[in-house]
C-alpha cells in the first residue's frame, strides 16, 4: 500500500485505499489516478493555454510544488513527472514539505539525457518511461539498451508511445524486458494514433500494464465520461491539473466510478 505523509492521511484520501484504487507496475504500487505534468511544462495540446499554463508553473515552480502537496495529501503520493528542470525542483520542495519521498513514474525526453539522469538520481524514480519521440522509431537495439540501463540502476522501464495502435503490438513481438506503456486514450480518438480502434485492440491484447495519457483530450472531455471510459481498458490514468478545485473535483468522480 501507499506510504502515507504522517499526519496527513486524511478522510479524502482514504478512497485509495478501496478496491481497485490501485495498481501494481512490477512490486511497485501506484495509485489508479496519478497526477499528470503536461500542462505544467505549456505542452502543445492545451492549444491557447499552453502559454499561460507555462507562465503560470514552468516559470513558477512554486506553484507546481503547491498542487503536488494538495495532491499528495488528498489523494495518493505518486505523480508522472516530466523530467525538466522547474518540475524536478518542484517536486523535491513538495518532498521537504511533506516529509516524504515521492514514488514516480517519470519520462525519459530525447533531448538532454546526461541532466535527466542526474535528475534521477535526485528524486525517487521507480519507473521510467522513454518518450514517445524515440519509442516509436522502433529501432530495436535502441529500445533494448533502454531497458538495460534501467535495470542496471534498478528502475523499472517503461515506453511512452503516440502511435499505440502500431507500436505496441510492434513491441510485443520483440519480447524485450519491461512490463508497462504509457498511451493516450479518450473517447473522442483525440491524439490517438493512428486511429482509436487500432489503439483500443492493441491496448486489449497486450500482455503489458497500459497507463492512459491525454484521457481528458486537454480538458474538452468532461472527467466523469473520460475516467469511465479509460479505467475500464487501461489500470491507471495520468491527469494534468492546474487548480486545488479541480484535483478535488477529479478525486470524487474518481471516488463515484470506483464505488459505481
Amino acid at each position: 500500500m501507499f506510504t502515507w505523509p504522517q499526519g496527513n492521511r486524511s478522510s479524502q484520501g482514504e478512497f485509495f485505499l478501496m478496491k481497485n484504487a490501485e495498481f501494481k507496475i512490477e512490486n511497485i504500487s501506484f495509485p489508479r489516478l496519478l497526477l499528470g505534468s503536461s500542462p505544467w511544462i505549456g505542452a502543445g495540446q492545451f492549444g491557447e493555454k499552453a502559454l499561460e499554463y507555462y507562465q503560470r508553473f514552468y516559470l513558477q515552480p512554486e506553484n507546481i510544488t503547491e498542487l503536488i502537496v494538495h495532491f499528495v495529501r488528498n489523494c495518493a503520493p505518486s505523480l508522472h513527472l516530466c523530467l525538466m528542470e522547474p518540475l524536478v525542483k518542484a517536486v523535491l520542495e513538495a518532498e521537504k514539505l511533506l516529509g516524504q519521498r515521492l514514488p514516480l513514474i517519470a519520462t525519459l525526453f530525447a533531448e538532454n539525457q546526461h541532466q535527466q539522469l542526474e535528475w534521477i538520481k535526485q528524486l525517487q524514480v521507480k519507473v521510467l518511461m522513454l518518450h514517445a519521440q524515440t519509442t516509436d522509431r522502433l529501432y530495436r537495439r535502441e529500445l533494448e539498451q533502454f531497458c538495460s540501463f534501467c535495470r542496471a540502476f534498478g528502475i523499472i522501464p517503461g515506453f511512452a508511445t503516440h502511435n499505440p495502435g502500431i507500436t505496441i503490438p510492434r513491441i510485443d513481438e520483440m519480447e524485450l524486458d519491461f512490463p508497462v506503456y504509457l498511451a493516450p486514450l479518450n473517447p473522442s480518438g483525440a491524439h490517438v494514433h493512428p486511429d482509436l480502434p487500432s489503439a483500443l485492440k492493441a491496448i486489449k491484447e497486450t500482455p503489458k500494464t497500459v497507463i492512459g495519457m491525454k484521457t481528458l483530450r486537454a480538458g474538452e472531455i468532461p472527467p466523469r465520461a473520460a475516467f469511465a471510459f479509460a479505467l475500464e481498458r487501461v489500470e491507471g490514468i495520468a491527469v494534468g491539473m492546474t487548480e486545488k478545485a479541480e484535483i478535488e473535483e477529479n478525486r470524487e468522480l474518481f471516488q463515484i466510478w470506483l464505488e459505481s
